[in-house]
This record gives structure tokens, sequence and C-alpha cells, in this order.
């Protein structure tokens, strides 16, 4: 398994098995998967100077992403990349790939200059990491 920061080029798998992402979350309740929406963002992120999106990859089968955005914190002058989406295949799930993608996002966010990086468990709940500071 590898992790690379991923291109224009991947943004169509990532697409093509974002509706499993979508189906899984609670987003879904809200309205239906957005192909369109998701290329576009996906494209924008990649190309981004606060954005990145990481990919992990058996082979050539795409296996898990996450993506994070630098955002100030508003009360303070703290910098968080903020996890975006993050997910893994079923099958690769309690094998260690999101442990990878997470520490990915936070070698990433150390150099983006950030203090903490904030990101979802797979319960959905809001959780914190400070990034080697």
């Amino acid at each position: 398994m590898e992790v690379t920061v991923a291109t224009h080029k991947d943004v169509e798998d990532i697409v093509d098995i974002g509706g499993q992402f979508w189906g899984e979350h609670y987003y879904s309740e809200y309205g239906d998967y957005n192909e369109h929406g998701t290329r576009m963002a996906l494209h924008q992120m990649v190309d981004g100077e606060v954005s990145t999106v990481l990919i992990a990859r058996e082979g050539d089968e795409l296996i898990g992403y996450i993506a994070f955005i630098v955002a100030p914190v508003l009360w303070g002058t703290v910098r968080s990349a903020a996890e975006s989406l993050w997910w893994v295949a079923p099958e690769h799930r309690s094998t260690g790939v999101g442990k990878e993608l997470l520490n990915a996002g936070l070698e990433w966010a150390e150099i983006m200059d950030c203090d903490l990086l904030e990101a979802h468990d797979h319960e959905g709940k809001r959780m914190h990491l400070c990034v080697g500071k």
C-alpha cells in the first residue's frame, strides 16, 4: 500500500468510489451524490495552495483517500488543517490504511505550519490532534 498526493488524473477514481462514501455517510439523508460537484471540488483541492488530497493505492486500486483544507481558527491565532473527506474501502478497514492517510495528513499540516489537525473518527466525532510543534 502506498500513500501519495492525488493528481488530477486520480480525481476520477475518487469520484467513482465517492458514491460508496456518500451511501455510508449521514450526508446522504440530505440528497443524492453529486458527481459533478465532487469532481469540481476535488480538482480545486488538488490545485489549491492551502488544500491537499491524499490517496492510498494497493497496486492500481484506489483503496482510500483523505483531504484537508487549512483554515484559521476564528477566535485565535491557531491555524488548523480541517479534514473534509476521509474514506477507506470496507475491505481495507482495520488494516492501517486510515492511519497511514491520517499520518500523511499530519505531515502535510506540519509543512503548512498548522497547529492543529481536525478530523472525524469512525463514529463521526470531531477530534483535534496537535501537529508536531
